[in-house]
C-alpha cells in the first residue's frame, strides 16, 4: 500500500481481510499489490473480496489454486512495489507452490525483509502438507539460510499452545531474545 508521501505497508496475516481495508482507510493509502504466500485460506481467504474492494489489484503468488491471482510468482522472479524491490523465493513443503517475499529498498540503510508465510515461525518450520523433509531442508538451508545475515524476519507467528521453548544450549542469548519465553493463547505477530 503506498502513497506518493509515504513508504508502502506490509501486512502477512489476515484472514479478516476488513482488518486490511480498515488499514487502508486509515492510513490514506491506495492498495496496489497483495503477495500470497501460499493457497490456504489463511493465508489467501478474501482475496476475491479485496479485489472487488480495490480495481485494479494485483495479486501475487506461487500457485493457481490462489484466489484472485493476476501475477504468477517463480522462483528469483522479482517485482517492484513503490521503491521497493520483491525478490519471490520458492520454498515448497508447507504446499507445493509456497513461495516467500525478500524486499529490499535499494541504496536505503534499513535491512531487508523475508515475509515467510508457513514456511518459517518463530519456534520452527511449517506442517509438511504437501512435501517432502528434503524440500523443507531446502527452503530452510538453501534458500532463505542463504539470505543476507542482517535480514529481518516479517511478520513471524507463533500459534496457540505451542510457544516456543529455548533449548539448554541456546540460553545464554536470552538477554538477546527479550521476548521469550512466550505465553500461548493466540497468534501473535511479530515485525
Amino acid at each position: 500500500m503506498t502513497t506518493p508521501r509515504r513508504p508502502p505497508l506490509w501486512t502477512q496475516y489476515s484472514p479478516r481481510r476488513w482488518e486490511v481495508v480498515e488499514m487502508v482507510k486509515k492510513h490514506g493509502v491506495k492498495l496496489t499489490t497483495l503477495l500470497t504466500t501460499h493457497h490456504h485460506w489463511d493465508h489467501a481467504g478474501g482475496n476475491e473480496k479485496l479485489v472487488k474492494l480495490q480495481p485494479g489489484l494485483k495479486v501475487y503468488g506461487g500457485d493457481d489454486r490462489i484466489g484472485a491471482l493476476t501475477h504468477k510468482a517463480t522462483h528469483l522472479s522479482t517485482l517492484q512495489v513503490g521503491s521497493l524491490t520483491v525478490k519471490c523465493l520458492s520454498t515448497p513443503c508447507h504446499t507445493s507452490g509456497h513461495i516467500c517475499y525478500f524486499v529490499s529498498k535499494p541504496g536505503s540503510s534499513e535491512p531487508p525483509a523475508v515475509f515467510t508465510g508457513d514456511t518459517l515461525f518463530v519456534a520452527g518450520c511449517g506442517k509438511f502438507y504437501e512435501g517432502t523433509a528434503d524440500e523443507m531442508y531446502k527452503a530452510l538451508l538453501e534458500v532463505l539460510g542463504r539470505l543476507p545475515p542482517d535480514t529481518v524476519g516479517g511478520a513471524l507467528i507463533e500459534f496457540p499452545g505451542c510457544p516456543p521453548t529455548l533449548s539448554p544450549c541456546l540460553l545464554s542469548h536470552r538477554p538477546h531474545l527479550p521476548w521469550l519465553p512466550l505465553r500461548g493463547g493466540g497468534r501473535r505477530h511479530f515485525l
